[in-house]
C-alpha cells in the first residue's frame, strides 16, 4: 500500500512539474511592434504635444501628502516587525497505516 502510494505522489509530482512547463508563451514575440503602434497612435490624437515643454508633473499636493503620511504611519508600529501567518495544511498521520 505504501509503495503505491509512493508511486503514485511521484507520477502526480511529474505530471506538475512537466505540465508547467508545456504552455509557456513567448511575449515578446505576442507584443512585436505593439509599442511602436502605440506611439503612433498617440501622435495621431495629439499632434501638437511635442510644442509642450512644460515638465510632467506627478501627484497633486493632497495626494502626495497622504502618500507621505501613508509611509511615515507604516514605520511607527512599535518595533515589531514583519507579521507572520500560520498555515495550517493538515495532518498526514494516516497516511500508510492499515484500517482497523
Amino acid at each position: 500500500m505504501v509503495k503505491r502510494f509512493g508511486i503514485l505522489v511521484i507520477i502526480v509530482a511529474a505530471i506538475a512539474v512537466f505540465s508547467g512547463c508545456a504552455c509557456q508563451k513567448d511575449l515578446s514575440a505576442e507584443n512585436w511592434g505593439r509599442s511602436f503602434e502605440l506611439a503612433k497612435y498617440n501622435q495621431y490624437l495629439n499632434p501638437e504635444a511635442g510644442k509642450n515643454l512644460e515638465p510632467v508633473e506627478g501627484l497633486n499636493g493632497w495626494a502626495a501628502d497622504a502618500v507621505m503620511a501613508g509611509y511615515q504611519e507604516s514605520f511607527k508600529g512599535g518595533g515589531k516587525g514583519p507579521q507572520s501567518v500560520n498555515l495550517n495544511l493538515g495532518s498526514i498521520s494516516g497516511i500508510g497505516q492499515a484500517k482497523q
